[in-house]
């Protein structure tokens, strides 16, 4: 849909943000975090907390802000 191009993909469910080439997250108008879907799951950044919470696996969340 958009090879070749770049676009603009705004999503609040997690999980759909797999398919982009690059994630920019933000938390209150800021920008805490940019990088691809793995990496920001494997960091244990802010996207992987709120991941995690979206998915039903609370229990790997310790606090959502650390």
């Amino acid at each position: 849909m958009s090879a070749g191009r770049t676009a603009l993909f705004i999503t609040h469910r997690l999980a759909n943000a797999r398919v982009a080439d690059q994630i920019v997250v933000l938390d209150k108008g800021t920008v805490v975090e940019t990088g691809a879907y793995e990496t920001l799951l494997r960091n244990g950044s802010l996207f992987a907390k709120l991941h995690a919470l979206q998915e039903g696996q609370a229990d790997r969340v310790d606090t959502l802000r650390s």
